[in-house]
């Protein structure tokens, strides 16, 4: 909008504007003029004549009004001109041609101000009186009365001002206060006094008013908070998260209850505190709650008038980087007025509070940082996050949206003493992240569950817990768990901090360990003033200690290229520091000559087709498995010797091909939970794993989710070929698998080899799907199988499926010894699922026991059974829902085979037991 002509006049419709709007107006200076222009809103308020002066009058004009400049109010001036003393606001703004004046009388807005802070009645941003005034006016009041005239004291809390604080700048706030008190105002009269206590707590004093009086005025004063529209001084509606603001009252009578003003308002600020405890509207003083809460309305008291005073300090303590003493970032710690930390989160966890400390505490040190940038420079600035009351992503945002450029310097610590592993934890730690911010776990080593929280936090620094600090110069065992935490970091990019180094003797056991940084008394206190560096003196010692630590293991692969054929020494690799090796589509033959078991991984490139021969290797995965097979790999894995695999064993991904040969042993221990020794963990897809050995494969998977061979689920039509060799499979949890899937078909194939397996867990399965089509081909297999649990089975599958394609089950030329204890499953079949099973040319040799079991076919399901010329011995000690062999109503198959020493040839065979049973 333009103000003004080319000739210097006031446009048509500025001066519409002007006639509607008399206390507002513009001058302008050309910088290629010598007149200042100004329209005839400005000429009034500054008492001067005509559209147009030369531009040193103007100047002259402007200097003398800022001779005047009123104290406290920015731009605003008081001018004197024709016996008229008037209040001129005025806000200049530069362009490149000219110089724009607007000018606004204030006269009245500062005439009211004045008239009040003269008073000191009256609070500037409700209007009503100040809580000094309203005790003055109040006692004033008791002085009148005379015989047993009563009268009541009120604590009203508007529910709802905290959130709209935490959300709105403080204009915003201050109106949507304005507009909540003006609400309780209008009930102010000659018998009803209202004074301010805070933005969000008002007191009422009721003078001579019966109780029922009072009741309906505080319920119409309930309603008209409750109909509150917040909006600006434009009658724009201020939105906002929070719902419709109610009130919560606590009130006592006079004198019946209490005899002075000091008292009244104690005890009707504890009927409030007890209304919100109950979550009550409104509740009356009673002296036996007052006896009996009198500790924890005292710890109330001081909770809410720190956090509504925002009456928090921080101390900065260094943390310093143990290479050469330097100040690596500050942790800010809480330093609430008149108790202690841990004191005030104790009261504000009993008051459900938490959450306002920790919003407050983000805020309050963000604001710190922001003010004193020279000081913190760049350094990192370490905060405690509070378990279970962590910063919401609203507020985060709403954060970011003012500091954004400090958020990189933030290290947000979690305490491990909290569940670090849930989804809400994941989707902070995404949103830290995202925001450039650290993320660092307080308190290692002093709770639970060390290593699940790291795996699923991946912090960026672990702070080591005093705990395990304290004395560790004397205390063999703390230094090797430190070392072992330190070495479990290193593998995975993480940084080391010690905390609580009191003594020069734990700081050099720490450095010489291999920490990257130390925080303590020893090398600097807490203070409020931000310290640039610990004391030279302490910051050489470091450097001297440095200079003897010992070097740093970082994750480093060796890498067999593509074409290559290598012959490694495991040993010597770790000697020459490295971690791991990548294999191309290459040959490595890797050694140990049977040493003590190696912290070392082994993997395959992705789209790579290597040949790998282990030999007398003792292999311990670092978090996770051994050997880690790529995308569309196809690897031979060639066993030579002895090799053991710990913690976990051998991943191959849905996309890629296993083949295990040689003529040496193979033992995998699996104990990581979730964990697989040859295949995927119960969750993940896995691939084409073929065992084809002149030698033995020992597997056992204890955890959760045990699976010897397999994983989730498999894309493949036959995932699992165990063709030869001498395989023993143990697995132990609450779902375990010897061979085959969790969810999903799964197709097994056993040729020539001797295959013993024992599962024992809620649902346990040998051979097979725990829950999906099965398709399974057992030729010159010898099998010997004991699976134990609620539901369980040797060769099948256990849960029911929906679709007609029932799961196929053929074994010939084997031999099986079975044994079934379970409350439901089957020895050879599906438990609930349609399955069809011949057997042709094998001995089995099964036992069963349980509710509803079978021992060949299904006790619960359908399907067809074939058997030929085998020979079948069943026992069974199981209840009468259960059959060794067929279905429950219907028969089987069986052609010239011998049933316990029966020679049988039958289309429709029936137990005879289920025959007696059923009639």
């Amino acid at each position: 909008m333009s103000f003004f002509d080319k000739d210097g006049n006031s446009r048509h419709d500025w001066n519409i504007f002007l006639d509607n709007f008399p206390t507002i107006g513009v001058f302008k200076l050309p910088h290629d003029s010598n007149k200042a222009y100004y329209d005839k809103n400005v000429a009034s308020m500054l008492h001067i004549e005509g559209d147009n002066m030369s531009k040193d009058s103007f100047y002259a004009l402007l200097d003398s009004l800022n001779e005047n400049q009123i104290e406290g109010y920015k731009n605003i001036y008081m001018y004197t001109a024709g016996g008229e003393t008037s209040y001129i606001k005025i806000k200049i703004v530069y362009d490149t041609d000219y110089m724009l004046g607007f000018v606004q009388d204030v006269t009245q807005i500062m005439e009211a101000r004045s008239h009040k802070d003269n008073a000191k009645e009256y609070d500037m941003l409700t209007g009503m009186y100040t809580r000094d005034y309203f005790i003055k006016r109040v006692r004033s009041m008791l002085s009148e009365i005379s015989g047993t005239a009563q009268c009541c004291m009120a604590a009203i809390h508007i529910n709802g001002i905290e959130r709209v604080d935490s959300e709105l700048n403080y204009d915003k706030t201050a109106l949507c206060v304005a507009t909540a008190a003006n609400a309780i105002k209008r009930f102010a009269s000659d018998n009803v006094i209202i004074g301010v206590k805070s933005y969000k707590d008002f007191l009422v004093f009721f003078w001579q008013m019966t109780k029922s009086e009072i009741s309906d005025i505080m319920k119409k004063m309930y309603d008209a908070v409750s109909r509150c529209k917040l909006t600006d001084e434009f009658g724009n509606t201020i939105e906002t998260r929070s719902e419709a603001y109610t009130i919560t009252a606590g009130y006592c009578w006079y004198p019946s209850q209490a005899a002075t003003i000091d008292m009244m308002i104690n005890y009707a600020d504890f009927a409030l505190f007890r209304a919100k405890a109950l979550g009550s509207i409104k509740r009356e003083f009673s002296a036996e709650e007052y006896v009996a809460e009198c500790n924890s309305y005292s710890d109330s008291k001081l909770l809410t008038g720190l956090i509504d005073e925002n009456d928090f300090s921080y101390c900065f303590q260094p943390i310093v980087s143990t290479v050469d003493g330097s100040v690596y970032a500050y942790e800010a710690l809480m330093r609430p007025k008149n108790s202690s930390p841990l004191e005030i989160l104790r009261i504000a966890r009993e008051h459900g509070r938490l959450y306002d400390i920790e919003r407050l505490t983000f805020e309050n040190v963000l604001e710190i940082i922001s003010a004193n940038r020279a000081r913190f420079g760049e350094k990192k600035i370490f905060i405690n996050s509070i378990p279970d009351s962590m910063i919401t992503e609203y507020d985060f945002n709403r954060l970011c949206e003012k500091y954004g450029n400090i958020m990189p310097q933030l290290v947000i610590e979690f305490t491990e003493q909290a569940d670090l592993t849930g989804d809400k934890i994941a989707s902070l730690r995404h949103l830290f992240k995202s925001k450039g911010c650290m993320i660092a776990i307080d308190d290692y080593g002093s709770g639970y569950s060390n290593t699940a929280a790291v795996l699923s936090l991946q912090p960026d620094v672990i702070k080591v817990d005093r705990s395990l600090i304290a004395d560790i110069n004397t205390n063999v065992k703390k230094q090797h768990f430190l070392t072992g935490i330190i070495d479990f970091a290193r593998l995975n990019n993480i940084k080391v901090l010690a905390e609580g180094v009191e003594t020069y003797d734990e700081m050099s056991v720490t450095i010489r360990r291999g920490v990257d940084y130390i925080q303590g008394f020893y090398t600097a206190k807490p203070q409020k003033e931000i310290v640039p560096d610990i004391p030279d003196a302490v910051a050489e010692q470091m450097r001297m200690l440095n200079m003897c630590r010992p070097e740093i293991k970082q994750a480093r692969d060796y890498i067999v290229h593509d074409g290559c054929e290598e012959h490694l020494d495991i040993e010597k690799m770790l000697s020459d520091r490295y971690t791991g090796v990548i294999v191309e589509s290459a040959v490595a033959h890797l050694y140990a000559n049977g040493c003590d078991v190696m912290s070392f991984v082994i993997k395959t490139a992705e789209g790579s087709k290597s040949h790998i021969i282990l030999e007398n290797a003792n292999i311990k995965g670092a978090l996770r498995q051994c050997i880690r097979l790529g995308e569309n790999s196809d690897t031979t894995l060639e066993i030579k010797g002895t090799d053991l695999l710990s913690y976990d064993g051998i991943s191959v991904p849905g996309s890629s091909k296993l083949l295990i040969t040689g003529n040496g042993n193979l033992y995998i221990d699996s104990y990581r939970n979730d964990g697989c020794c040859i295949g995927s963990s119960y969750n993940d897809t896995f691939g084409e794993i073929t065992i084809d050995i002149n030698g033995n494969v020992e597997l056992q998977a204890n955890g959760d989710h045990g699976i010897c061979i397999g994983g989730g689920v498999s894309p493949c039509e036959t995932p699992i070929k165990l063709l030869n060799g001498n395989i023993k499979m143990s697995s132990t949890g609450k779902d375990c698998i010897g061979a085959g899937s969790c969810d999903g078909s799964c197709g097994v194939e056993t040729g020539n080899a001797t295959i013993d397996i024992s599962c024992s867990g809620d649902n346990a399965l040998a051979v097979g799907s725990l829950c999906g089509y099965t398709d399974i081909k057992a030729d010159g297999t010898t099998f010997l199988i004991r699976s134990l649990g609620e539901r369980a089975g040797c060769i099948g599958s256990l849960a029911a499926l929906d679709g007609s394609t029932p799961s196929m089950i053929n074994i010939k030329n084997s031999t099986l010894d079975l044994l079934l204890k379970a409350r439901c499953g089957s020895a050879v079949g599906c438990r609930k699922t349609a399955c069809d099973t011949v057997i042709s040319d094998s001995d089995i040799t099964v036992h069963i026991e349980g509710d509803a079991v079978a021992g060949i076919g299904s006790a619960e399901g359908k399907g067809s059974l074939l058997i030929k010329n085998s020979d079948i011995k069943s026992s069974s000690s199981s209840g009468i829902y259960s059959l060794e062999i067929g279905f429950m109503n219907k028969g089987c198959i069986i052609n010239s085979s011998t049933i316990n020493s029966h020679l049988i040839n039958d289309p429709d065979y029936h137990e005879p037991s289920r025959l007696m049973q059923q009639n």
